[in-house]
């Protein structure tokens, strides 16, 4: 951010009040960053990320192997699973967050 020359008390008032806008930009985007590391940093985020990454690479390599009644199976399994880690999820989020 550059700044004009000064010439009169009006410049002056003007470039504060454009200054202090700018600082409270930055200060807004600086608590919403801080508000997303916070949340990101949740315990129960963490363990939800964690439990839905296994399940994804779970999925993928069975669904590789051959066999539809395996793959049938698989997917059944694994939907049960996501519904039950969701749920999981939900109650870390209300254990931690009180």
């Amino acid at each position: 951010m550059t700044m004009k020359r000064i010439s009169t008390i009006e410049d002056l008032q003007l470039e504060k009040k454009k200054l202090n806008l700018y600082r409270y930009e930055l200060e807004k985007e600086l608590h919403n960053n801080w508000n997303n590391l916070k949340e990101s940093l949740n315990p129960a985020f963490l363990t939800g990320l964690i439990i839905k990454n296994v399940l994804n690479y779970k999925t993928v390599k069975s669904l590789a192997a051959n066999g539809i009644f395996k793959e049938m199976l698989t997917y059944a399994i694994t939907l049960l699973a996501r519904k039950l880690t969701d749920k999981a999820e939900e109650k870390f989020n209300t254990i931690f967050k009180k």
